[in-house]
């Protein structure tokens, strides 16, 4: 089971990234929404033959399970994770391969900026995780049974 999950402290993006790669994914393929409860969704997308879940729910392990079950079989699961918890220990039950972690590291100083330029930019950081994920989901096309941790940190 191939799985890459965004891990980090509850206010990080997680859910804003994942939120970003859906509508992106939106743009050129047919993705359909499976659950849509406040900022939260679980989707599927078929894209080359291969069928991705995702979800922005990741604060615990029961939401994880509950999304999985949705989702089904999955070639490729997106998710978030939280960095306490059970959510990384249910994605570790999933598979046998190791969870590779891929550190995201932003150091922001904005002296002097509006609140609307600040929200500028970390949309703009959001964007740039979106592309590293797809990027990353390209290269797990041809491992198997791969996971990456995205792990977001301050």
């Amino acid at each position: 089971m191939k799985i890459i999950a965004l891990r980090g402290h509850s206010g990080y993006g997680k859910t804003t990234t994942l939120n970003l790669l859906i509508d992106k994914l939106s743009q050129n393929n047919n993705v359909t929404v499976l659950n849509h409860i406040g900022r939260d969704r679980v989707a599927k997308v078929i894209i080359n033959g291969r069928i991705i879940g995702i979800t922005t729910r990741g604060d615990t392990d029961a939401a994880l399970t509950e999304d999985f079950k949705k989702l089904g079989n999955c070639d490729l699961y997106i998710c978030a994770c939280r960095t306490k918890g059970n959510t990384l220990k249910f994605l570790q039950s999933l598979t046998k391969d190791d969870i590779l972690i891929y550190n995201t590291k932003w150091t922001v100083l904005l002296p002097n900026m509006s609140v609307n330029n600040i929200d500028d930019i970390l949309d703009g950081i959001n964007k740039l995780q979106v592309e590293e994920i797809l990027e990353q989901a390209n290269i797990l096309e041809n491992a198997s049974g791969s996971s990456l941790c995205f792990e977001m940190t301050n």
